[in-house]
């Protein structure tokens, strides 16, 4: 299976979560239609919206009508300017914006009826390629039985703004997170770019190259208040993993280490059955830890690393890297601890109403270094590689307490290899006593605003003695 048919085949959603399974606002229609389970193909429904009311940020050399010409194709872009002729407006005045098709039905309909009634906002309908979702649900890439050729390619994936409740959020993409987006995609790659340890270490990004929002700002100045037009139309495009395999080489989620098939028999059985198993996990810990802690240690940047973050790829199932991903609002630092504090980019603020909402959705920090620790330590090992140690002792017999020394070596060889992150080691202790995590349960039954945390014993902790 191709990674983009893995993602949907992973049917597991968030395993460490209390409520991973739990898609608030989704009818059983919706989730056979639009859930990733059952692979059927999405058609978008496409808007034109005043320019004036959009908000676009971009890695690109071009603007956003020139990407989506490129993105859809001559034959697709030009039926939505057709479309758009029929209401004798200027084309020029609009850019188009897709849409998910559950979103149009279930919040936007009525939260754009007075913008469309002034013809601000046009529907086109649904028009173009027929997509598939991944396992996040809102983020899509072209199905495979579309064969349409097109300037993009590969094609890059697709985020949208969905008013779904999943896991614990609801997958709004807001503002402030759509234009930050492309801004940190080209402050993270122009970091590791011009920096020996970063491409010796292969740490790559997907990086996330177009984004364009509704600008709810400018609404509410023109007298204009709806819910739901905060977050609830934007997009975010992201780099397709393709871009980054070499010969051989092919993509997978790391979450599916630990996927148990319907047959009972793990998604990787055969690799494991065809290389030696403390060689074959070694590799794994040490190409997936080093990216993450050079992030952290050599830049001072902590990354939301946990398992559907995590691309791994691997030559015939040996691991050779990882691609790691979610960066628009999934970083985290402190400004005095940055390497390099002058490149830090200006970003978009978070809103005041937004941090009153969600405690814990922020990026910038002043002084909460044992956040940061905590960020890489939570996502990485509490998440991901907790899973992993636990599958790997109960349906393999391979010691827990073998696995987690694994990854205590590798974070040991890579302070051996490199002393002058010295004081870093230190300040982001990933060997600390304890560490915390949020309390997802809690978060979902209360809401975001207290930002419940849990202090949890460090499984590195007892490798602690070893450090120096």
């Amino acid at each position: 299976m191709t990674y983009d048919e893995l993602e949907g085949y992973l049917d597991f959603g968030h395993p460490y979560h209390p409520c991973y399974k739990s898609r608030l606002g989704f009818s059983l229609e919706d989730n056979d239609r639009f859930g990733p389970e059952f692979a059927h193909p999405i058609q978008l429904v496409w808007l034109a919206v005043n320019t004036e009311l959009l908000v676009t940020n971009t890695t690109q050399e071009f603007g956003y009508a020139s990407w989506c010409r490129q993105y859809l194709g001559d034959e697709i872009y030009e039926q939505l300017c057709e479309r758009l002729s029929q209401y004798e407006l200027a084309v020029e005045h609009f850019a188009f914006v897709p849409v998910h098709p559950w979103q149009w039905q279930a919040t936007l309909i009525e939260a754009l009826t007075p913008l469309m009634q002034t013809h601000q906002v046009v529907y086109l309908g649904e028009v173009g390629m027929e997509y598939y979702a991944q396992q996040s649900i809102r983020t899509l890439v072209y199905h495979p039985t579309d064969n349409k050729k097109h300037a993009l390619s590969p094609s890059p994936y697709l985020k949208l703004a969905m008013h779904l409740v999943n896991t614990s959020s609801t997958r709004i993409l807001a503002k402030h997170t759509v234009l930050n987006s492309a801004t940190i995609t080209h402050w993270l790659k122009t970091l590791v770019a011009n920096d020996k340890q970063a491409v010796d270490l292969q740490v790559n990004f997907l990086g996330e190259v177009m984004g364009v929002s509704l600008n709810h700002e400018r609404l509410q100045q023109q007298g204009y208040h709806h819910p739901a037009i905060y977050g609830g139309l934007a997009s975010i495009w992201r780099e397709n993993v393709h871009q980054y395999l070499g010969q051989g080489q092919s993509a997978f989620p790391l979450n599916g280490i630990s996927y148990i098939q319907p047959n009972g028999k793990p998604l990787i059985d055969s690799w494991l059955q065809r290389y030696d198993m403390a060689d074959w996990v070694g590799q794994l810990i040490d190409v997936t830890v080093t990216p993450i802690i050079y992030m952290l240690f050599a830049q001072g940047i902590a990354l939301e690393c946990h398992a559907q973050n995590i691309v791994l790829v691997h030559d015939d199932g040996y691991p050779i890297k990882v691609l790691l991903k979610d960066l628009h609002d999934g970083i985290r630092f402190c400004p005095d601890k940055l390497t390099h504090p002058n490149t830090k980019p200006i970003l978009e603020q978070l809103p005041q109403a937004h941090a009153r909402l969600n405690r814990g959705s922020f990026i910038e920090t002043a002084d909460d270094t044992a956040g940061i620790r905590d960020m890489t330590v939570a996502c990485l090992f509490f998440v991901a590689f907790a899973d992993i140690a636990i599958f790997l002792q109960t349906h393999y017999h391979y010691s827990e307490a073998v696995f987690w020394q694994q990854v205590a070596d590798s974070i040991y060889a890579f302070a051996q290899r490199y002393p002058e992150h010295q004081s870093r080691y230190q300040c982001f202790d990933l060997f600390a006593e304890k560490t915390r995590i949020e309390s997802l349960a809690k978060r979902r039954l209360f809401g975001d605003r207290d930002f419940p945390i849990k202090w949890l014993d460090n499984p590195l902790s007892q490798f602690k003695l070893k450090q120096g």
